[in-house]
């Protein structure tokens, strides 16, 4: 289910205890992995699904870090996403 709403409203929803409400401002791009584990260690191969939420401009952007989890000094990604023109990149 998708909505939109203005910024600087207050909103009451009715919810099941089986739901999980999320709000994302227009023009974020955020990333998820939707496959339920019991721990991240678990996740690790499991592929990004990349939520848009355009703005008014239909424009987003976002970022994930990404690292083993378990190591201090490993090495680790960053990855920007930028939704423009149509495209994502």
């Amino acid at each position: 289910l998708q909505k939109a709403a203005e910024g600087g409203e207050e909103k009451e929803e009715q919810v099941l205890l089986e739901q999980l409400p999320v709000w994302i401002r227009g023009g974020s791009i955020v990333p998820r992995q939707d496959r339920v584990r019991r721990s991240s260690w678990q996740m690790r191969d499991d592929p990004f699904t990349l939520v848009v939420a355009l703005n008014k401009e239909a424009q987003a952007a976002g970022s994930l870090f990404w690292d083993d989890g378990e190591h201090r000094d490993a090495p680790y990604a960053v990855r920007e996403f930028r939704f423009a023109n149509g495209s994502l990149s």
